[in-house]
């Protein structure tokens, strides 16, 4: 099977020959999201976003929540305090506020077998690298049925009964399973409109009863497939920075892999606020799927620019544990805009 490595507009750059994997994994994210230009009515978009951190654990993926300043709209004239404490207290999320009817927003056998090919997708994937910080990957052995399974399965938790979901409710990242909304809903100056399932899914993953019923197989199906991919994706990396292939892995730079899988539900007023803000990855590899929404956009030479979805593709995202590896690369920022309400 041939797999295509692309650039961040979705041009083919190079096609790979992959050798099957054993499974599908995703890289810290639920729903890869690509940009938009224009707000997108009615529709809810999720997002699955995998990440490898390598170990020990440098953090976990933390999110700035707005741009360059806040909206002057979202400047607080109350005790600010009180409400956020109220919001995380109801333990529903921003999903919880749709629900209640608020109207304001309170992949390598063939490469490695012909030495011109493999030279020439290693270059590729060194400008990409250098360029961007991001590039696209096609026809990587996961199944398109597993990455569709994975954002059913995290819309399923986060559409599930509320009562269900609270059980999961917190902010002590320390558990095996965290449902949150806005991780820095007290630190950061606006909150986001954004739900999030996050697991640790290597290199001590939950116990399967740990994991949410209702997407628990394709949480463990997908990190099994994406910790194969990035197995791949660091010897090609490695290659591409002049070292031993093997360098990234020995180093063991796939042994982290957490999952986020976030969840934009429709937004009364999205001109106010930001799905996820300006930031940047704080770890080595992000691997995202999107799902057909959109949203994405990351930020090159002072200029944010979209990144449709493109059916079965993964996002990888070089975060900032490797950027300096890639200079001249700089740090690429990204932002998730928010959707619209349904007319």
């Amino acid at each position: 099977m041939a797999a295509e490595v692309r650039d961040y507009l979705g041009h083919t750059i190079i096609g790979l020959v992959y050798s099957p994997f054993s499974g599908h994994s995703h890289c810290y994210e639920l729903v890869y999201s690509s940009a938009f230009c224009h707000l997108l009515l009615a529709y809810t978009s999720t997002i699955a976003k995998v990440a490898f951190y390598g170990l020990p654990h440098k953090g976990r993926k933390m999110v700035v929540t707005n741009k360059d300043e806040v909206p002057a709209a979202l400047k607080p004239e109350y005790d600010r305090a009180s409400e956020l404490k109220a919001f995380d207290e109801t333990k529903a999320g921003v999903k919880g506020l749709v629900d209640a009817g608020v109207t304001e927003i309170p992949h390598l056998e063939g490469v490695d077998k012909d030495v011109m090919k493999r030279k020439e997708v290693v270059e590729r994937v060194r400008d990409a690298s250098e360029t961007w910080g991001f590039f696209q990957v096609v026809n990587h052995w996961i199944p398109v049925s597993v990455l569709e399974e994975m954002k059913e399965g995290v819309r399923r938790f986060h559409e599930q009964d509320r009562e269900v979901k609270k059980e999961l409710y917190t902010r002590d990242f320390t558990r095996p399973v965290v449902y949150i909304s806005n991780s820095d809903l007290y630190s950061a100056p606006a909150a986001k409109w954004i739900d999030t399932l996050f697991c640790v899914m290597a290199p001590y993953p939950p116990n399967s009863e740990d994991l949410p019923a209702v997407c628990r197989d394709i949480l463990e199906e997908h990190s099994k497939q994406v910790m194969n991919l990035g197995i791949i994706l660091f010897r090609l990396l490695s290659d591409a920075l002049g070292l031993n292939p093997n360098h990234l892995n020995d180093i063991d730079c796939t042994e982290g892999l957490a999952m986020l899988c976030h969840y934009y539900p429709p937004c009364p007023q999205p001109e106010l606020t930001l799905g996820t803000a300006k930031h940047a990855d704080n770890d080595f590899v992000t691997v995202l799927l999107q799902d057909h929404i959109g949203g994405l956009q990351i930020l090159q030479k002072d200029e944010w620019l979209d990144i449709p979805p493109v059916p079965g593709a993964l996002l990888v995202n070089i975060g900032d544990l490797l950027q300096a590896s890639f200079l001249p690369y700089s740090c690429v920022f990204s932002e998730y805009k928010g959707t619209a309400v349904r007319d």
